[in-house]
């Protein structure tokens, strides 16, 4: 597990790299403040730092998103890159490997985003604050990355795993939450498990909704920009967003007063995803 999670933190730098997020910061960044002008990227949160916001904190998460997009079509890649290794494992063991390493990739995952979060507020909220999204956040766009890639016959039919759209949801699904579970139960200070913490989907989520509007109005206004400076990679490494989700988020409905109502809205599990 430990490997998967350095792997994909690999990927993540990677990708900031590849798409150039040091000329992307400094030029989409807060307009005419030439002295916080700068080229480097943090990738670990400083708690003790001070708090961005405003067009800074926008532009960083943008960044962040568009770097854990690249980083997980590279990790999903190399998962099926194992897999076509003849020596991966015999044929009749092959779908209980591949499940055994899904379920610990994920994990992985989990508690990168949980770590670095250091001792900020877990449960999501619609501002834009920081130089980092939220960790539930951030696994709710990427597990749906992950099972829709891996729902593809053409990686099914080459590496040799048997799961299905359902069973490769609720796989992602189970390992996010023993992560989360994980995580509740020893960083809090009552030792238990928060339901708050549940996956729900950006769909499903408010908050999370409203977060989204200024992402992928600035998204689009730096997508020209990052694919004529992008060193290398597949179109699909580069973040997108459906029409179906543009227009979820654009009309979003809050719930509530404010974004701690909207964070705490009941909606339904990620799981209603297996059987779309």
């Amino acid at each position: 597990m430990f490997v998967a999670a350095i792997t994909w933190v690999y990927f993540h730098e990677l990708g900031h790299l590849m798409q150039e997020h040091g000329i992307i910061r400094d030029e989409f960044g807060p307009r005419g403040d030439k002295a916080k002008k700068t080229t480097e990227v943090h990738d670990c949160e400083v708690t003790q730092g001070k708090l961005i916001n405003g067009r800074e904190a926008l532009v960083s998460h943008v960044t962040e998103l568009a770097a854990d997009f690249e980083a997980t079509n590279f990790y999903v890649i190399e998962l099926i890159r194992h897999c076509l290794n003849p020596d991966f494992a015999d044929d009749h063991e092959r779908p209980e490997v591949f499940s055994g390493l899904l379920y610990l990739m994920v994990c992985g995952l989990s508690l990168v985003f949980f770590r670095f979060n250091g001792n900020k507020p877990i449960l999501p909220i619609a501002a834009v604050e920081g130089s980092h999204p939220n960790p539930l956040t951030r696994l709710e766009l990427l597990i749906p990355q992950i099972f829709e890639k891996l729902d593809l016959d053409i990686f099914r039919t080459a590496a040799g795993y048997a799961l299905d759209r359902k069973q490769l949801v609720l796989l992602c699904t189970k390992a996010a939450f023993s992560a989360t579970l994980y995580w509740s139960v020893t960083h809090t200070e009552n030792h238990e498990f928060d339901t708050r913490f549940l996956l729900h989907g950006i769909m499903s989520r408010p908050a999370t909704l409203q977060y989204l509007q200024p992402i992928v109005v600035i998204w689009d206004e730096m997508l020209p920009k990052i694919r004529a400076v992008r060193r290398f990679g597949s179109p699909r490494g580069l973040m997108y967003f459906t029409d179906t989700a543009r227009s979820r988020i654009k009309s979003v409905i809050t719930w509530g007063s404010g974004p701690e109502a909207s964070a705490t809205a009941t909606a339904p599990s990620p799981l209603d995803a297996a059987t779309s």
